[in-house]
């Protein structure tokens, strides 16, 4: 199973920066805010 990382930028070349460089080890959420980040949270059963 791999793990999962949330990045949460609001620049969309930061995350697809971030995406490509760790998708190939983790599973990638992304967010461009804090509140999106938290809705990521909670659709996705992740926590912290």
């Amino acid at each position: 199973m791999m793990k999962t990382i949330l990045i949460v930028d609001d620049e969309a070349a930061a995350r697809y920066g971030l995406r490509r460089a760790l998708e190939a080890k983790y599973r990638i959420e992304a967010a461009d805010s804090a509140e999106a980040a938290r809705e990521a949270l909670g659709r996705t059963g992740l926590r912290f």
